[in-house]
């Protein structure tokens, strides 16, 4: 019997050290590098998207989690995507098809593969998709965790076999430069290429830094560290007609709103209004909207309402 309640004890005492990270809490965030290989003046050729998990919500019957990408890559809109785990593989959500598609399969071993779509909308693509190969499974320590991590082979046009790009994918969080979000971060173009995984924020288990120390969240080549993502204060909520969003810069910058499915309904540019930016909703079929605000200087904001 001391026996049994000894091993109990040291099986709670190793459990923490065992735990699976959640994917995607709201909160996280993920830090990538991106090369920007026209080195336009004033833009460093190094800099960073940072996406933060911003809410929740159900898309196509699924309790998916709200990803916001902020990057100088992205110069028009506000990149959100929609995403959810389910038995160890990682989903999103393609709005274009309305559909789902498999990101990440955690359960993969050496040996093993899984497809990745990379063509939407209406970009021309050599191929529709991608293959990721495992060539090996290791475990990485890190904050007490020790993190079951993929070494991959990615099967890219352009690349001849042996030669493919390599990446580690941490089950829990990701990475795998080259399946930064399925390609659909952004309107990443040939000017501009992930480049590495820097860190990933937990809310519970602070900082992973992959990159040997160096900051995460370096933005800008004044080396200004990317703020937090702020909510936006938006009543009445629900609204009717009329919905009054207070801006948190004196409202120079980007409205962009999205309906429940993630599909841009409308942007709006300020320019010198208000604090308060009253925005009509009356033509909204009724239900849950997301709003996001970008400042002229870089900073984010979002929030979300429902229209009656």
């Amino acid at each position: 019997m001391k026996k049994l309640i000894f091993l109990f004890l040291l099986l709670i005492a190793l459990a923490p050290a065992q735990a699976q990270l959640e994917w995607a809490p709201v909160g996280a965030k993920y830090y990538h590098s991106i090369a920007n290989f026209m080195g336009s003046s004033g833009n460093s050729p190094y800099s960073v998207h940072v996406s933060e998990v911003i809410g929740d919500t159900v898309v196509g019957g699924k309790n998916c989690r709200i990803l916001m990408t902020i990057s100088p890559a992205c110069n028009d809109g506000f990149p959100i995507q929609f995403t959810y785990e389910e038995e160890g593989r990682v989903y999103f959500y393609d709005t274009f098809n309305e559909a789902f598609n498999l990101l990440y399969d955690f359960n993969k071993g050496p040996g093993e593969s899984w497809s990745v779509p990379i063509c939407f909308s209406d970009f021309h693509c050599e191929r529709d998709s991608i293959m990721v190969l495992v060539d090996s499974v290791t475990h990485t320590p890190v904050n007490g965790l020790e993190l079951r991590t993929q070494h991959v082979s990615i099967d890219m046009p352009d690349f001849a076999p042996g030669a493919y790009p390599h990446g580690k994918i941490y089950q829990g969080i990701g990475n795998a430069p080259v399946l930064y979000f399925y390609f659909g971060a952004c309107a990443l173009t040939v000017d501009f290429f992930i480049h590495t995984f820097n860190c990933y924020e937990s809310p519970t288990h602070g900082i992973f830094n992959f990159v040997g120390g160096q900051p995460c969240g370096v933005y800008t080549a004044a080396g200004e560290a990317q703020a937090a993502v702020e909510q936006l204060r938006l009543y009445p909520n629900p609204a009717r007609e009329w919905l009054n969003v207070e801006l948190p810069e004196g409202g120079r910058g980007q409205l962009a709103l999205y309906d429940a499915q993630g599909r841009l309904l409308k942007t709006q540019y300020l320019d010198a209004v208000p604090e308060v930016w009253p925005l009509e909703v009356s033509a909204l079929p009724a239900g849950m909207y997301l709003l996001l605000y970008r400042s002229e200087g870089g900073a984010a904001a979002v929030g979300r309402f429902v229209r009656e």
